[in-house]
């Protein structure tokens, strides 16, 4: 009796932390494959007929932009909102294309690349890694402006990468590719976990937590989990659901899947389980994006965009008067103060960077409270706190 009302609560808790979603105008029907957002403000995301759109009010509105050339692009990525990459191509070649200016134009990079390339991600503005068909691996040190082959131990297409840092990362693909790089990609060794799957998407919390979605050979979405920095997979059985093509974590319990047919999962649990999220949509989703707990983004066919969390509009960052930040910018000191207005006098506190990493948390206990983030490098960060049934979100500028 004791486990099943156990069981019962957990449910109930369940259900109240679903996130809302809502389909976002994006003005296309192409299937946007990828969506990337920078900062709470800015994002894009592409996809077929070299289809790129930017919003500069989170979502609310979106903008078509022009592409340099009409591939089907598979992966967008930027480093802040001036700097991006977005990656595709055909059979035959690879292409990438870059901005240095949010997008107002873009131009093709040199890629030398001879088949598609299908993701594209960056640690830092100088330092990239693109991955595709028939093994491919590019890196480059200098924004793109040079991509230099490195060698697989496989021919199979690489649907997916992520870099930890600028030495240890991973890529995954098809027939249960799975390699593994601690040299920045100089040596990549091979992990294979089931020639049956074919792998889309992985992520890592951290090192020694990943994961792993794609399909089996019937079309039925698979997950993956490793607790050993990627030496051995588990498959791990969440339930029969449609394939599986992208899964991330905004923190070490709470992440998303998503896939085919509508197919949105979420776990609060650190992936131990999962509840179906209601998406309103049955396109295939391909693609998830969170900016901090609860700003996120899931693009897929049909030119859906699914949004949560999101501003009400572009004034919210800098004009909530319920939380003051000050001095901002700041070099050291930050003190955060609730308004008298607000009958929420206490409530937790994260640090984002641009990346939506939390780089520092903290408990407001009282309606005031001054931190010490010294320790921060220049840059901008964002401040979140949930109040009065909404959440505030303050940019923040650390600068020295």
């Amino acid at each position: 009796m004791k486990t099943e009302t156990l069981l019962f609560l957990f449910v109930i808790f369940s259900a109240t932390l679903s996130a809302q979603w809502i389909t976002l105008e994006t003005g296309t029907t192409n299937w946007l494959k990828s969506v990337n957002f920078p900062d709470v403000n800015n994002g894009w995301a592409v996809g077929s007929d070299g289809t790129i759109i930017h919003t500069e009010d989170g979502g609310l509105n979106w903008d078509i932009q022009d592409s340099p050339v009409g591939t089907f692009f598979q992966t967008v990525f930027f480093v802040d909102e001036n700097n991006g990459w977005a990656v595709g191509g055909s059979s035959s070649e690879g292409i990438i294309i870059n901005t240095a200016n949010g997008g107002q134009s873009w131009s093709e990079q040199t890629s030398g690349a001879t088949s598609d390339l299908r993701c594209i991600v960056f640690t830092d503005i100088n330092n990239g890694w693109a991955c595709g068909s028939d093994g491919i691996m590019l890196h480059t040190t200098d924004q793109g402006a040079n991509w230099s082959l490195q060698s697989t131990p496989t021919t199979e297409r690489l649907n997916s990468m992520t870099m930890l840092d600028q030495n240890t990362g991973f890529a995954v693909g098809n027939n249960g590719t799975v390699l593994k790089t601690t040299d920045g990609g100089n040596n990549w060794l091979s992990y294979n976990i089931a020639e049956e799957d074919d792998l889309y998407c992985v992520h890592f919390t951290i090192l020694n937590n990943g994961f792993i979605v794609g399909e089996d050979g019937a079309g039925n979405g698979v997950f993956y989990w490793s607790q050993d920095t990627g030496m051995n997979w588990m498959d791990y059985d969440i339930g029969t659901h449609d394939a599986f093509r992208f899964v991330t974590f905004t923190s070490g319990m709470n992440g998303w899947i998503a896939g085919n047919n509508g197919t949105l999962l979420k776990t609060i649990t650190g992936a131990l389980t999962w509840t179906e999220e209601i998406t309103g949509t049955t396109s295939d989703l391909s693609c998830i994006n969170f900016i901090g707990p609860w700003q996120g983004y899931v693009s897929g066919d049909n030119g859906v965009i699914l949004g949560t969390g999101l501003p009400t509009g572009t004034d919210e960052f800098t004009e909530n008067i319920w939380l003051n930040i000050f001095p901002n910018p700041t070099s050291s000191a930050l003190t955060f103060q609730l308004s008298t207005n607000t009958q929420q006098q206490s409530g937790n506190i994260h640090i984002y960077d641009a990346l939506g990493k939390v780089v520092f948390q903290t408990e407001l206990l009282s309606d005031k409270l001054t931190i010490d983030i010294s320790h921060l490098p220049d840059g901008i960060y964002f401040v979140q706190m949930p109040a009065n049934d909404q959440l505030i979100t303050k940019k923040l500028i650390i600068q020295k």
